[in-house]
């Protein structure tokens, strides 16, 4: 069953949050700390809200760099597979470290325009009080 979760770790009187997420799917799972302001988090939530707009609608949120002139990079990506409606949630996020602090991880998660679409609901909900973790979970069958 996939799974995201964001957990708020802290805070800056500038608007920063730390923030880690976690994203699974039923093989495969990545936990990941990055730096981002509140209004970039309701803007990804916000597109989730109304995806799609169209058969080649592509929503992202992204933190970092892929290029190792930034300490690391998160990527989230959803966008539609089929005209059926079939839809996925792309993870990808490295760490530009060291042997062996280095960490490249890419993987998707299965999901439905609904599944997109309540993630954002939720996500939005939570940025309204975010002191406990939000952990949204949805079917593949």
């Amino acid at each position: 069953m996939p799974r995201i979760e964001f957990k708020q770790l802290w805070t800056d009187d500038d608007g920063m949050v730390q923030l880690q997420i976690t994203a699974a799917s039923q093989t495969h799972r990545a936990v990941h700390d990055t730096y981002t302001t509140a209004e970039r988090i309701h803007a990804f939530a916000d597109s989730l809200r109304t995806f799609p707009q169209h058969p080649q609608a592509e929503v992202s949120f992204e933190c970092g760099g892929r290029d190792a002139t930034w300490r690391d990079y998160l990527g989230r990506r959803a966008f539609v597979l089929k005209p059926t409606g079939q839809s996925a949630l792309e993870i990808e996020l490295a760490l530009h470290d060291a042997p062996p602090a280095a960490v490249q991880c890419h993987f998707y998660l299965a999901a439905t325009p609904a599944d997109l679409n309540r993630l954002g609901e939720e996500l939005s909900r939570w940025l309204t009080a975010p002191t406990a973790a939000l952990a949204v979970e949805w079917r593949t069958d």
